[in-house]
Formats: structure tokens, sequence, C-alpha cells
């Protein structure tokens, strides 16, 4: 297209040159959400690695922020060296939680495996926040050593996540939330005797000279103020290092969830006992012929009128599993699994392939669990006709009845015959299954 004109021309240019500027200029930051304060999940010893448990209390994407519920130390230390300095940058705190993390926290400590770096030292906080002043974001990067990955919580994030009353001004005091005060009860110790019990230093500075955050533990013997976010001089045999840390939520163990189907509701009447006994167990067992223990063993649970189940397992260990699905004259469908370390702490299962579109689909059938339909199944279910056994009869088997109407007829030696001499390695994904080991 042709251009007329010089001004046009001129004009043009001059657009031109301003949408080139503009590209060049840097992009305005998008504020990220901040985390959310929870009533956490106790983290074991024996899960974490360390000789104390640790206490969850915030919550970003698949991320927990933990404290570890004992103090480093069991004697009273100052904050700093010097009067003239209330930084935690340069404090006895962060050289000890630092020391900690490095030195004496053991090599293979499952904490080491999950913790990710974050940006609590640019973020150091103050004391009377606005609530927004010093929360610390996880990046996602592994981090099993360096120093500030164990960091001192901020006066913002022990007001909101762990205290049961923070100081909004030297004088003016305000009952943390319900799950603040809930987390800092966790904590351990909660009072020395009746006078100062141990408290843990912050890493933002007070508002007045020579002072720093704490969480303190005051008063006499009918008075403690247990879990006082407030401010405190610097020097003064008046508090505890307490270490926090950024993990994959994943450490307390993965959430396993799928859907499965068919499962079978009261739609005759009959009560919840005649349902309980076509119920779907699933398990995450070590080897097929190796029962699951009641923690890694649940019962699927019914979600629409069309059969739809959804199980889920909490706090599955990382590992190798086989995926065991068995409900009552259906076979076993079972399939390897495995359940690594992961940043959200939860995976849904599903089969391989689009034929069971992400749902565990059962074959009904196998009414002896003989891991095979044929004709020994079908023995069992006439046996039963002979004796008119219906869901009412003590001879009742629910194997038998397995499009569960409450009857043992023919349209259940039907379901047999549509899958005649099938096995389980017919399922897609239970190729591999070994079921003599």
């Amino acid at each position: 297209m042709l251009i007329k004109g010089k001004k046009t021309a001129k004009l043009l240019a001059i657009i031109l040159s301003l949408i080139i500027m503009v590209s060049m200029l840097p992009l305005a930051a998008t504020a990220a959400s901040d985390p959310t304060p929870v009533e956490g999940r106790i983290l074991t010893k024996e899960k974490a690695g360390d000789t104390s448990a640790w206490i969850e209390i915030a919550r970003y994407e698949g991320y927990s922020l933990i404290i570890r519920q004992e103090p480093l130390t069991s004697s009273l230390t100052t904050f700093s060296t010097t009067l003239n300095d209330n930084t935690y940058v340069n404090s006895l705190a962060r050289k000890g939680i630092n020391d900690w993390y490095n030195n004496k926290l053991g090599s293979t400590a499952k904490l080491r495996d999950f913790a990710v770096s974050h940006d609590a030292m640019r973020v150091l906080g103050s004391f009377g926040m606005s609530f927004i002043d010093g929360l610390s974001l996880p990046s996602g990067n592994a981090a099993r050593t360096g120093n500030d990955v164990a960091f001192a919580l901020s006066y913002c994030e022990a007001a909101l996540y762990c205290s049961s009353q923070y100081a909004t001004t030297p004088d003016k005091l305000i009952t943390s939330s319900k799950i603040a005060s809930a987390n800092m009860a966790k904590l351990l110790p909660k009072y020395v005797g009746a006078y100062v019990a141990p408290a843990y230093w912050l890493r933002s500075p007070g508002n007045v000279k020579y002072a720093v955050g704490c969480v303190a533990y005051e008063g006499g013997d009918s008075s403690i103020s247990y879990g006082r976010a407030y401010q405190h001089t610097v020097i003064g045999e008046y508090a505890h290092y307490r270490p926090a840390l950024w993990v994959g939520s994943g450490i307390f163990g993965v959430k396993v969830t799928g859907k499965v189907w068919p499962m079978v509701s009261d739609d005759l009447g009959i009560g919840a006992s005649f349902i309980t006994q076509h119920d779907i167990v699933v398990e995450l067992r070590s080897t097929f012929l190796t029962p699951a223990s009641s923690a890694l063993s649940t019962k699927a649970v019914l979600q629409n009128d069309d059969g739809l189940g959804v199980f889920t397992i909490e706090d599955v260990p990382v590992g190798d599993y086989i995926l065991y699905i068995k409900r009552p004259g259906y076979l076993v469908r079972a399939m390897q699994v495995s359940i690594n370390e992961t940043a959200s702490g939860e995976v849904t299962l599903s089969p391989p392939g689009s034929e069971d579109n992400g749902v565990f689909n059962l074959w009904g059938g196998d009414c002896n669990d003989d891991l095979s339909i044929n004709g020994k199944d079908t023995m069992m279910i006439l046996e039963l006709m002979a004796e008119d056994v219906d869901a009412f009869d003590p001879l009742y088997n629910a194997a038998c009845d397995m499009n569960a109407d409450g009857l043992i007829d023919g349209r259940d030696i039907m379901m047999v015959i549509e899958r005649w001499n099938v096995t389980i390695w017919e399922y897609p994904g239970s190729e591999d299954i070994d079921p003599f080991e």
C-alpha cells in the first residue's frame, strides 16, 4: 500500500518508534497469591529423618511450609552477639539454623529429598506487619544442602500461621486465628517451670532500636501467654532457634486416587448390609498375594447413578506397588504402579490406553476367585439356583449375584458366558502381573 504525503509517513514513523519503545519496557511483575494457612499435618520423626517431628503451618500450590516441633537447643540463646546488630542476616539465629541444616541434619534425611529453595531472605518482614509483609514463597528448586534452605519465620508468618496472639503495635495484642493457635499448641516445649519458657526468634526486625521479632511464652503460673508473637531486645537469654522449611507436600505421603466401575447402590431397598457384600476393595500391595495393611487399603465410594465409584488412599509412602482391585464375583484387576516423590503429593491412577477412559472397569464372572471365568463359576451359580437362594437367604453369596439384583439366576450365568475363558491378564495393564508372588 502506498503512503501519500510526508506528514502521513512521518506520523507512521513516530507510531512505529513508540511501539518499539513500549515493547522494550520490562513486563510488570504479576502478584503471586499468598500461601494458605492450614491447621497442618504432623510430619513424624521417621518421615522427616530428624530427631524431631515437624508441623505443617501453610501451603502454596504443591508445597508445604513446615516448622520444627522441637527447638534446636535446650538452652536459652541470644539473637545477636552485639547490640549494634538486630538483623537476621548477621544473626546467631541464622548461623545456628544453617549449621543445623548443613552439618547436623543427617545426609540421608527425607527432609533433604523434599526441601526447596525460596525467597525468605528477600522478604524479612517487620514487626506490626500489614499481613503481606514477609510472606515467603517456594521456588520449587530442590535444595538438599545450602545456606538459608532452613530459615526463621518472619513476624507475619508467625502471626498468621503459628501463634496464639500477635501485636500490631507494642501496646495492642490481637488473638490469632484458630488455625494459628492450633499450630502453636503443637510446638514444644510449651513452658518451663513457672516463669519464662523458651521462645523462638523470628527473622523480622522490631520497630524499636535493638529489637527483633520473636514468639514468646511468658507469664507466671496463672497467666501463661503461650505463643505471643511480639518483639524483644537482641540481648537477653530469651529464645531458641526454630527452623522452618519449604518442602514438597509429598513428604507427608502421596494421596492416591482413581475411578472404578461398577458399584452397587441400594435401589432395591434391601439395606446397607446388602451393599457392603458387593463393596469394591482397593489395595496397594507389595506383591499380588500379600494383603495390604489397613493404611494402604480402602473401599471405593459410589459417585453417581451409573455405578461409577472413586477410591482414595492417603499418605502412601513412595515406592512400587501392585494396585489390587476386587469386587465379589468379578475378576481381580491388578496393575503395577510406582508412587514417586511429587511436589503436589497427589497421584491419580488410571489404566493404560483409551479403552477404559481412565476408569478401572471390572469384569463379572469369576465367582470362585481363581482368576479365570469358566465352567466352575457356572457350577457355583447353578448350585445356589437349585436352592432358590436370594439376598434374604443365609446361603446368599454376593459373588454369584454379579448383577446385584438380589437373585441368583440365569442372568448371572449369562454374565459368566459373556466373558467365558477370560483371565486377569486380559485387563489392560495387567499383562506383567505374577499371581503366584
